[in-house]
């Protein structure tokens, strides 16, 4: 016997459903999360289509930060949501590389094995919603296809703020009422669309 389990959700006074799918392997998950509707994350700066502003650019793992990158890395950055909202990064072993909020700053950042993650470090609140949602069907360029959308719920907005480094690329950060990057004068508001991923899994042993 089939059994679905249906999580309803509400983002900008839009009711998704989201059903339980189907491993991608057959990891254990009661040792480890296994990958379930893994996806890719592009940026998407309203009114912007693709290849203008902030949009289309790719967000990479370096170094225990996400930034976004207008240049495509050799091995994508693929993550996961589980049903208890954690998000993983998909490697050989997700639990070593679970995606956090860093209470300190609000940086979006994942665990390195071998380096703790920082106190208090929040890996709830995570979602990821399939294509064919609504978040982005007004979108320039999206409108024929919609993608799907990664999100925090922690915060009192879908988006994220991007800040550049003082190299190339931008770090992410979230900013709540509790906490935040000290300035955001310099950053820009991003949504994030997440890009169904069918490549193979784990796309690497540690980023």
């Amino acid at each position: 016997m089939l059994f679905v389990e249906v999580f309803v959700f509400t983002i900008a006074l839009f009711t998704v459903t989201v059903a339980q799918t189907t491993p991608l392997n057959g990891r254990d998950e009661s040792s480890n999360p296994t990958p379930t509707r893994p996806f890719t994350v592009e940026a998407f700066e309203s009114p912007y289509p693709s290849g203008q502003g902030f949009t289309g650019l790719i967000l990479t793992a370096e170094g225990g930060n996400f930034i976004l990158n207008a240049t495509k890395p050799r091995n994508p950055t693929v993550l996961f949501v589980n049903g208890l909202g954690r998000c993983y990064l998909d490697v050989r072993n997700p639990e070593s590389q679970r995606v956090f909020i860093d209470p300190s700053d609000g940086h979006l950042g994942y665990s390195i094995p071998g380096r703790s993650d920082p106190p208090g470090a929040v890996v709830v609140n995570f979602l990821h919603l399939g294509r064919g949602t609504t978040a982005f069907t007004q979108g320039p360029g999206f409108t024929s296809d919609p993608p799907g959308v990664f999100v925090w719920n922690g915060s009192e907005n879908s988006g994220w703020f991007a800040c550049p480094l003082s190299g190339s690329g931008y770090k992410i950060f979230k900013q709540t009422t509790a906490y935040g990057p000290p300035s955001l004068i310099s950053c820009t508001f991003v949504e994030f669309a997440a890009i169904d991923y069918s490549g193979p899994s784990p796309v690497i042993g540690q980023y």
